[in-house]
């Protein structure tokens, strides 16, 4: 009736007694219904906020929104959605870690988001791979690994750094240094030394004791002891006899440390076959009864076989003695068949035929002409 145009005051204030004036505010984290004229009527959460149960008002969690007052819990964000403490609507909900795009759609595998909001996924990182969708970080690859390029989707993409080679007992992909041979082949009878050393660096295998090296892909074959040279990363060891079956081709040994005979590191080597020897190695060319040892001797050879020198087949061949153990050579007696001129000629054998191709021994034996008797001279004179 004064003229005064008096408003109701706002959510969260009230007004308690008449006249004009400002409206009070509710205390912190209180709200109240529009034109309120208690301070009693400050008893409902503020909007983000829902009851502690415990008489008091709190911040709606992340990942959830409240938009009226009152003590009613807060409403989570929609699927794949996240947002920050204390938000009042749903559009405050953005796409929550490995989830982008307007509608929150899952990175691709191969690639990760570590941050809320619409941004686009990051392709995995080179090193890295990622198996799943959805996801806010990528894998790392295993030690001593990588990848070829970025965006990698399976654990099988890593792999060894240079340097390194593949650890076929690890079950998570890692790799072991690789160590180079010196001299990089071992006799099949044994007994000879080579130097293994760590190839990139020999720190990866430092502080290791009972070092044991085994020539084979298998850890339980014969393990000898690694000798320090003295110099990091440089050990030596003997290699074990081992029968002739496992003499053909390259293969790889291992450097074991402990009790439990963990691979540290591999090599590349091979297994040779010893050349043959034949006794004695300078005979007549009239022809001459030689002993000749052969590795690996097939065992049918004096049925199904011949001995060659330098193409000419031998009269007659006599096993004197079969391998003494796995590792030993057969020990035969041939008849060298003579020879025209003097000459070192190689032998060879072949079986089955003369259409088969023929195998060296690598024995070669040396023809010496005797002396003819015109040359013979007797007290100094010579003979007529």
């Amino acid at each position: 009736s004064d003229g005064v145009d008096c408003s109701a005051c706002a959510a969260g204030t009230y007004k308690n007694w008449t006249g004009v004036g400002l409206c009070e505010t509710c205390t912190s984290s209180m709200a109240s219904p529009e034109a309120s004229a208690s301070m009693e009527n400050c008893s409902q959460c503020a909007l983000g906020e829902t009851s502690d149960g415990a008489g008091w008002c709190e911040a709606c969690a992340g990942g959830t929104y409240k938009n009226v007052t009152g003590a009613d819990a807060c409403e989570q964000c929609p699927d794949r959605m996240t947002s920050s403490k204390g938000n009042v609507f749903i559009e405050d909900c953005v796409c929550d870690k490995g989830y982008t795009g307007d509608s929150c759609s899952p990175c691709l595998a191969g690639s990760h988001k570590g941050q809320t909001g619409p941004g686009a996924c990051s392709l995995c990182g080179v090193g890295k791979y990622q198996t799943g969708t959805g996801k806010a970080s990528c894998k790392s690859c295993p030690k001593y690994t990588t990848t070829a390029e970025e965006g990698s989707e399976i654990l099988a993409a890593c792999v060894c750094i240079l340097g390194f080679i593949p650890d076929d007992t690890a079950t998570d992909g890692r790799c072991m240094p690789s160590m180079s041979a010196s001299p990089s082949s071992c006799l099949l009878t044994g007994g000879s030394a080579i130097s293994i050393a760590m190839v990139p660096t020999a720190s990866v295998i430092s502080g290791t004791s009972d070092l044991k090296v085994v020539f084979s892909e298998d850890n339980d074959a014969t393990r000898v002891a690694a000798e320090s040279t003295g110099d990091a990363g440089v050990y030596t060891a003997s290699c074990p006899a081992v029968a002739p079956s496992s003499s053909s081709g390259a293969t790889v040994g291992y450097l074991l440390s402990g009790a439990s005979f963990t691979r540290v590191a591999s090599f590349f080597f091979e297994y040779t076959v010893p050349p043959s020897v034949v006794s004695p190695a300078v005979i007549s060319t009239t022809g001459a009864m030689v002993n000749l040892s052969i590795f690996e001797l097939p065992a049918a050879f004096i049925t199904d076989c011949v001995v060659l020198f330098d193409g000419a087949p031998s009269p007659s061949v006599t096993l004197l003695a079969p391998p003494a153990s796995s590792s030993a050579p057969s020990m035969l007696a041939v008849s060298a068949p003579p020879r025209i001129a003097s000459a070192s000629v190689p032998i060879s054998y072949r079986c089955g035929g003369d259409d088969e191709p023929e195998k060296s021994t690598g024995a070669v034996v040396a023809y010496k002409a005797a002396p003819s008797l015109a040359s013979v001279e007797l007290d100094g004179e010579a003979c007529q």
